[in-house]
């Protein structure tokens, strides 16, 4: 019987920053990241390349931007594995019809 491993590959920061991601001012977690989708909405990544990394989708307060007032998970290592660049780049094209030439 043959067995087939996919290796997964921890992401590195710079690939997120090249498709637009920034980074937050202010370090509370590793890796934490964000990407304006507009209307108040962003991706969130937090823990980006450890085993404790999460993608949420935010949507920001209209009235203090220092309030989230939905919040779901879209990728969670526990379950998911290592985040993919692909990955992400397919949920901003879904969400804001963007598309990565590369």
């Amino acid at each position: 019987m043959a067995c087939f491993f996919l290796i997964q590959f921890k992401m590195s920061n710079e690939e997120f920053l090249s498709i637009g991601f920034v980074e937050y001012p202010h370090k509370v977690l590793n890796g934490n990241m964000r990407y304006e989708l507009g209307r108040g909405r962003e991706i969130t990544i937090q823990n980006l390349g450890n085993p404790n990394e999460f993608v949420w989708l935010v949507q920001i307060d209209s009235e203090n931007e220092t309030q989230i007032t939905d919040l779901i998970c879209l990728h969670n290592y526990d379950f998911d594995g290592y985040l993919s660049l692909d990955k992400i780049k397919m949920l901003i094209t879904a969400i804001t019809g963007r598309v990565f030439l590369k």
